[in-house]
């Protein structure tokens, strides 16, 4: 069984710190064992990395940001404990409100329409009009008079685009047109799960909320008709669902809210205590007002989201700005590197980063890192996590102190919703020498001039911003002329092409190789203009990408 991100994975974990395969899951005597798949964060037990781990019952495994526990469940018929049963915590618990509503379903199942004295598809007019003159006459006048209303009711929800000042419009238009004590105005947008947006009165909002998610409004929903409940007492299938009981519901009404053809929720009216109080034609009434707020509900959210996309378009314009000021955008040229870096945000702002920083004694600070997430929220915490790492590395400190105290300063003042993967390096060119420190990014590629194999600096850390109290080891290599370094960002290796086949450490690999003779400039267009090519009508989406070449002369 295999865990990862990756929708073809056994188990989806759709984190950014979990690999598209992360790691194999096998049953063991006495517990489960993973198998890490070279994953890019691997398998955290005990603050260390582990490859290959058995956990037993009540342990647990960090895997990036996601933790899986070990727990027992009941055996099945055969007598073995299946792995499904045994892994616990790599998902979010389902939120309250549909674990409501599953339940709710068991306990209160589909309704359907009343058949009263006459069939449900007889319409109260059909009725009304076999009746006497003095019947039709009364009838007559009713549908007169509702029809004004409707009319004056369009012309009132047409004057409000304000969706909160909205629902109470409509919601006190329906105490006027309805004998109604409470009500409930239910949204969706997946037709399962409904938000009580207005509730009358607000003494009851707890009680009809919970009704914002029974199966009633899911029928009404789903087949696009609205339903009377006559006498919920004398339901059996209402009388089993408990909330039913508590609120003395005896006569209900609810109709969908329907625009082109999408129900974009239902409007629910009770009585407590009343029972046979709705006739078909107040259930006809309800339908035609619920479609004229129908219209203005989608206008209204309609101005809404053009608003929200305005202010988004200003705060992008601003936090672009920002970040342009805080990303280098000068040429980097030290004496004895060919440095060169290109950044290419899959939107208007992103959150990888870099920087190249002289130190004394003729070292050399190189970083680049990649936060979790997109847009304003990832370029904000980018911003803080390249300022910290500015803050701290000096001429004193090893990468390894530098990254534990960024993630320390990043721990003490977050709230680890986002994290940041990082690669910072140090290179010594009096000594040609390279250290190094590793906070779950990519691998950094070394080409060895005499060789010409390429070697990887791995992960041997959480990414910054998981864990307060992680300490990073600082590793070491060395560094001849002619090596050459190339960092980069996932968005570079896992971009997929049309069939979804990444571009892959390989082709970066044959980049280089391939433009050895040319400048590191000419490399890195070379490698931007590949990843155009490979992208290229692709329906995947892309990410952010960064490159850092350096060659050592």
């Amino acid at each position: 069984m295999i865990v990862g991100r990756d929708t073809s994975s056994d188990i989806v974990v759709p984190d950014r710190s979990v690999s598209r395969r992360h790691c194999q899951v096998q049953l063991r005597d006495g517990g489960v064992e993973l198998v890490d798949l070279d994953s890019a964060n691997g398998l955290f037990t005990g603050g260390r990395l582990q490859k290959r781990v058995l956990l037993r019952e009540g342990e647990q495994c960090n895997l990036g940001t996601a933790r899986l526990q070990v727990r027992r469940t009941s055996t099945n018929h055969t007598g073995m404990i299946p792995i499904g049963g045994l892994l616990d915590g790599l998902m979010s618990p389902p939120s309250s409100e549909s674990h409501l509503g599953s339940e709710v379903d068991r306990a209160f199942p589909p309704l359907v329409k009343p058949i009263s004295s006459r069939s449900a598809n007889e319409s109260s007019s059909d009725s009304l009009m076999s009746s006497s003159p003095g019947q039709r006459s009364k009838y007559a006048e009713l549908e007169r008079d509702r029809l004004a209303i409707l009319i004056e009711t369009g012309k009132s929800l047409g004057q409000s685009t304000d969706l909160e000042q909205l629902l109470n419009r409509i919601m006190d238009h329906l105490f006027e047109i309805l004998p109604v004590c409470r009500a409930v105005i239910a949204l969706t947008d997946d037709g399962e799960h409904f938000s009580a947006r207005c509730v009358r009165p607000e003494a009851d909002s707890e009680e009809m909320s919970n009704i914002a998610s029974q199966s009633i409004l899911k029928q009404v929903v789903s087949t696009q008709e609205g339903i009377i409940i006559e006498d919920a007492a004398l339901d059996q299938k209402l009388r089993s669902n408990q909330s039913i009981v508590f609120s003395n519901i005896r006569a209900a009404v609810c109709a969908p809210i329907l625009a082109n053809n999408r129900a974009l929720g239902a409007i629910y009216a009770d009585y407590p205590g009343r029972a046979r109080l709705y006739t078909h034609a107040d259930l006809d009434f309800l339908t035609a007002f619920a479609s004229i707020a129908a219209v203005s509900l989608e206008n209204a959210r309609m101005m809404r989201a053009l608003r929200n996309d305005e202010r988004l378009k200003r705060d992008l314009e601003i936090a672009a700005e920002i970040q342009l000021g805080i990303l280098p955008d000068e040429e980097f040229e030290f004496e004895g590197l060919e440095i060169d870096w290109a950044y290419w945000p899959c939107q208007q702002v992103g959150g990888d980063f870099y920087d190249v920083i002289k130190l004394s004694g003729g070292r050399i600070a190189v970083l680049l890192g990649d936060v979790s997430g997109k847009s304003v929220p990832a370029a904000l915490y980018m911003a803080r996590t390249l300022s910290f790492l500015r803050a701290v590395v000096n001429d004193s400190c090893t990468p390894g102190e530098a990254m534990t105290r960024t993630n320390h300063l990043l721990g003490d003042s977050s709230e680890r919703v986002l994290f940041a993967t990082t690669f910072l390096m140090i290179i010594d060119l009096k000594e040609r020498q390279l250290t190094w420190s590793n906070a779950g990014h990519n691998p950094v590629l070394i080409r060895d001039p005499e060789t010409g194999v390429f070697q990887t600096l791995d992960a041997h850390g959480l990414p910054l911003g998981i864990d307060s109290d992680f300490v990073y080891q600082t590793q070491t290599t060395q560094l001849p002329s002619g090596s050459y370094i190339t960092l980069y960002t996932d968005g570079m290796t896992e971009a997929r092409d049309r069939s979804g086949l990444e571009f892959g450490i390989e082709k970066v690999k044959t980049l280089v190789q391939e433009h050895l003779q040319h400048s590191v400039a000419q490399t890195t267009k070379a490698m931007i203009k590949a990843i155009e090519v490979h992208t290229l009508g692709s329906p995947y989406r892309r990410d952010d990408v960064a490159i850092l070449n350096i060659r050592v002369l």
